[in-house]
């Protein structure tokens, strides 16, 4: 970074460390520390970062004082603002990094506690710790880098960003005055897919001062409208019906396509059960229903500790037919379609798109406890992606695991929950 830090997060922790495993400064150094030091190595280098001012019901699930740790105690080239311009009860949930406009995240990733892992998800992995050293349990995610005008297309956005939330307009960093070989693209960071065009899609609530946004759901439905074969789908919540009328749609057609879905275990807690879980049940038992081509499949992955676990998924992706990839924030929840912000990207070819091919081939490959050419095999062998993932399963060890849809009614008091966790 030379110029210019943006940070967008529905949660951010000062305390976090993003390297780990070797006995280094740099391995050693907290989120707070590091951007600390960035800043005073680098002359005119700001971080500006903007935070979800987050409601008292997760207190106890953040660090304290953000204000105090991130902004306060750092110096004055990292600022620090607590975004609250929603609607009530409505969130922040975008998850960006952009460094110069010359590399860009976007996904599903906060930079916060209880969130790293690798796709090996290893029992008792000394690194999945967090910053008290305390385990936590394996986590999905699947984050997306990208560079060039896509990185300078979500530098704007989270300048907008900003200054819906402050009034304040940032500048833009300069586009010129780098050498040829001075790339910040990251060295050990493989690129998948060169010169293709980026979609950014964008949920945002309606302001006094601004019409609402939904890219987001408008993507979701026109890009289940146009799949011909299958819709592979990572998610952690499950409830917006009209996702759920789309997918109905397409399962109720003859010849219509497979739908895959994986998906996080039993939600935790009593509220969560009963308001997102119920909301999950209900957008199951509509997809079963209409399943008259044994086309739909949902599952929970689990992994082959002792004893066997289940998979948090965190990860918001969909690949259809191989022709569309899409990563991003966005939940299939009400929330997500139009009242809290989101950020989600998407590459696509009408008639191929390897990238897409290559990430589902992975994710099952992981899922699975498989090889990608174990995948690739499968699917070529079954030509169908429902088929493909019922050949692999297994009822024990490391696999995917049917969620079963339970069948207890709900508490009284669930349905108006609902109304305030998923409005």
């Amino acid at each position: 970074a030379r110029h210019q830090v943006l940070m967008l997060g529905w949660d951010m922790d000062s305390r976090v460390h993003l390297l780990r495993g070797d006995d280094t400064p740099a391995h050693r150094e907290s989120l707070r520390r590091f951007l600390s030091r960035r800043v005073r190595e680098e002359d005119g280098l700001t971080v500006n970062i903007l935070l979800w001012n987050f409601t008292w019901l997760y207190a106890l699930d953040r660090e304290p004082l953000p204000m105090v740790n991130l902004h306060w105690r750092t110096p004055p080239e990292v600022r620090v603002v607590m975004d609250d311009r929603f609607p009530v009860g409505g969130s922040h949930h975008q998850k960006v990094v952009v460094v110069d406009d010359r590399v860009a995240f976007v996904g599903g990733l906060d930079i916060t506690e209880n969130r790293w892992d690798t796709p090996r998800h290893a029992q008792d992995d000394p690194l999945r710790v967090d910053s008290s050293g305390q385990p936590y349990n394996a986590f999905h995610d699947v984050q997306a880098l990208v560079d060039g005008q896509a990185a300078r297309a979500l530098g704007d956005l989270a300048r907008d960003r900003w200054y819906t939330a402050t009034g304040e307009i940032l500048s833009t960093p300069p586009r010129d005055g780098y050498d040829a070989d001075d790339d910040p693209w990251p060295r050990q960071v493989p690129v998948v897919a060169r010169g293709r065009s980026v979609g950014v899609a964008r949920t945002l609530p309606p302001l006094s001062d601004r019409e609402a946004v939904q890219e987001v759901k408008q993507l979701y439905l026109e890009t289940i409208a146009a799949a011909r074969d299958f819709i592979y789908i990572e998610n952690q919540y499950l409830s917006a019906p009209e996702i759920a009328d789309a997918l109905a749609e397409r399962l109720a057609e003859p010849g219509g396509p497979d739908v895959v879905i994986v998906t996080s275990p039993d939600y935790t807690g009593w509220l969560e059960t009963q308001t997102m879980g119920l909301a999950r049940d209900r957008f199951l038992a509509r997809l079963h229903g209409v399943d008259r081509g044994d086309r739909f499949r949902v599952f929970v992955p689990t992994l082959d500790h002792d004893p066997p676990t289940q998979l948090k998924v965190h990860s918001k992706v969909m690949i259809v037919d191989d022709r569309v990839l899409r990563i991003g924030s966005s939940n299939l929840a009400n929330r997500s379609m139009g009242y809290d912000s989101e950020a989600d990207i998407a590459i696509e070819d009408a008639d191929h798109l390897p990238e897409a091919r290559d990430l589902r081939e992975t994710l099952l490959a992981e899922h699975l406890g498989v090889s990608r050419a174990v995948v690739a095999d499968a699917f070529e062998r079954e030509g169908s992606l429902t088929r493909a993932v019922d050949s692999l399963r297994r009822d024990r060890g490391r696999g995917l695991i049917a969620l079963d849809t339970p069948a207890e009614p709900p508490e009284p008091v669930a349905e108006v929950a609902l109304d305030i966790a998923d409005p």
